[in-house]
């Protein structure tokens, strides 16, 4: 869940060149006006696409990797519970009930202020903020303009949410290996289980 390089594949987009006819100097005036005033709205559409696209891959792949290490852990469970079911019971159950929230989690929308932080975010925010106080320059855009704040701000809360799934993923293993290393049987078949979850839980 690389979210730096799916960020910068979304700010390269935004910046690329937006397909708007340049007016002609022998076009009237208020026909001008039209079409400066259709700049930001075709800006604010692209922002909006965009940035809910980049918040589809984020959510897909947080739910990926939830899901991978779900199957993982009801795999390892299943196999501790033939050596000793109390041992499977206490490591696994919460951890499996947590991961689990954790996927139900990625289905609500999870909204945050303006990108503070990352210079491709704050780029945006600082365009939509511009646009904020340029009324009359929005003209019927204004509606659009909320509607791309709000699915930056949505972005940016998946983008915190996925961070935090990530580093729990990290520390969830680092104290799973640690629980199954303190973890000591006796006959060799079962000490042989014990190494293959290990081995498991450090993929």
């Amino acid at each position: 869940m690389n979210s730096g390089i799916i960020i910068s594949f979304l700010i390269m987009s935004l910046h690329g060149p937006i397909n708007v006819t340049q007016p002609n100097m022998s076009v009237a005036a208020d026909s001008s006006m039209q079409k400066a005033e259709q700049l930001p709205g075709k800006y604010l559409s692209e922002v909006k696409k965009k940035s809910d696209r980049v918040e589809h891959q984020v959510n897909k792949r947080a739910d990926k990797a939830l899901s991978r290490l779900l199957r993982q852990e009801k795999k390892m469970k299943a196999r501790l519970w033939k050596v000793d079911s109390v041992a499977a019971k206490n490591i696994f159950t919460k951890s499996i009930d947590s991961l689990g929230s954790l996927k139900s989690g990625l289905k609500g929308k999870v909204m945050s202020k303006l990108p503070m932080g990352n210079s491709y975010l704050d780029s945006l925010g600082s365009s939509l903020k511009f646009l904020e106080g340029k009324g009359n320059l929005l003209g019927a855009s204004k509606d659009k303009l909320a509607g791309a704040t709000g699915s930056l701000e949505s972005l940016q809360g998946k983008l915190q949410q996925a961070d935090q799934i990530k580093a729990y993923i990290r520390e969830h293993k680092k104290e799973l290996k640690e629980q199954l290393s303190k973890y000591t049987v006796s006959p060799k078949t079962c000490r042989r289980s014990i190494r293959k979850l290990i081995t498991m839980v450090s993929r």
